[in-house]
């Protein structure tokens, strides 16, 4: 075994159940952002809380869990719980003498940026090209610079063109509602909350959009010429 390899301990289950309630008491003041820095955990980390135990409720079906390996895996791993939760222990399950766990602020940071292309960046890096010695600047970066401008304008003018293949909404009618805004939260008493966005056009695929329009009219323009056929040969 490799004695440098240290995991942190995992999360106790108490813990976990003790989030989960307290989100499901408030889902407004309890969300996971709040959640995760409160109880020093990455919003990755906290999301995968949340659903695993909301999964857990949902499959339960009225029937008691056997916790005992839970309890038992929990007693030998070190389980951790959070100093403002470790009074409230129960059974086997103890807070953890641990410090504070590792700040998790830098990994949160990295999953907020948008579009975030580590791969292609780290290619990226890999270009080179000698530059003379009289101070001029190298060519390259600027090139790379314009290339992805250029991207970020095609796929803009992509997106425009999306939107307007969109069909017109539907006016409002007691048989189809909807929200004021483009945004909403929703949940069920015993449910995890579930985020509703209208993202317009971002998935369409505009050419096969107009590949399936052109493969239309053009079979109606067939069964229009066939028909006429049809008619003068009856006639």
């Amino acid at each position: 075994m490799n004695p440098s390899f240290k995991p942190p301990p995992p999360i106790s289950d108490y813990q976990k159940d003790v989030i989960f309630v307290k989100f499901l008491a408030d889902p407004l003041v309890n969300n996971p952002r709040k959640l995760a820095q409160r109880y020093n955990v990455s919003l990755k980390r906290m999301d995968a809380i949340l659903r695993l135990k909301g999964m857990e409720r949902h499959w339960t079906k009225g029937k008691p869990l056997q916790t005992g390996f839970q309890a038992g895996m929990d007693r030998l791993l070190g389980a951790y719980t959070h100093p403002a939760i470790a009074d409230m222990s129960r059974g086997n399950v103890v807070a953890s003498q641990l410090e504070e766990r590792s700040d998790v602020t830098e990994a949160d940071l990295l999953e907020q940026i948008e579009r975030r292309d580590a791969a292609r960046y780290r290619y990226e890096r890999l270009y080179w090209e000698s530059t003379p010695e009289d101070g001029r600047e190298p060519l390259l970066p600027n090139v790379l610079e314009a290339a992805k401008q250029r991207a970020r304008r095609r796929a803009a003018a992509e997106k425009a063109r999306a939107d307007s293949l969109l069909s017109t909404r539907r006016p409002k009618s007691p048989w189809i509602t909807r929200p004021a805004r483009p945004s909403f939260v929703a949940w069920r008493k015993g449910r995890v909350a579930t985020r509703f966005v209208d993202v317009g056009a971002e998935f369409l695929d505009v050419d096969a959009l107009l590949k399936r329009r052109a493969a239309a009219k053009s079979k109606h323009r067939r069964q229009k010429k066939a028909k006429k056929s049809k008619q003068a040969a009856e006639s």
